[in-house]
C-alpha cells in the first residue's frame, strides 16, 4: 500500500517501484539454490515486463539506458519480422511445389 500511496503522492517520473512481486519476504543472505533460481528467473520476467519503466527511470536519471534498452527492443523486433518473413518465404516455397 504505501508503494501507491508514493506513486500518487510524488507523481508520474518521480517514483520507480522495481522490484518484482510475488517472491515474498527472502533474506538478503539467502543461500537455497531452488530460491536464488526463482528470484533471478522473476527477476528477468519483470525486467521484461516492466522495459518501459526501466527506460523512463533511466530517461528520469539521464543516464543514457533508454537508448539502450530502445536498441534492444529494436533488435527484438527485427528479429521477429525476419523470423515472420522466413516463415512466409518457407510457407510460399511450399505451396509452389503443390
Amino acid at each position: 500500500m504505501e508503494h501507491r500511496v508514493a506513486g500518487s503522492l510524488l507523481g508520474p517520473g518521480k517514483y520507480f517501484r522495481l522490484d518484482p512481486e510475488g517472491l515474498g519476504d527472502v533474506s538478503i543472505s539467502e543461500v537455497n539454490v531452488e530460491s536464488i533460481a526463482k528470484m533471478l528467473d522473476e527477476g528477468r520476467k519483470h525486467i521484461r515486463r516492466n522495459e518501459a519503466t526501466f527506460a523512463e527511470l533511466a530517461a528520469a536519471l539521464g543516464c543514457g539506458l533508454d537508448s539502450a534498452l530502445r536498441r534492444r527492443q529494436r533488435r527484438r523486433a527485427a528479429a521477429a519480422a525476419a523470423a515472420a518473413a522466413a516463415a512466409r518465404a518457407a510457407d510460399a516455397g511450399a505451396d509452389a511445389t503443390q
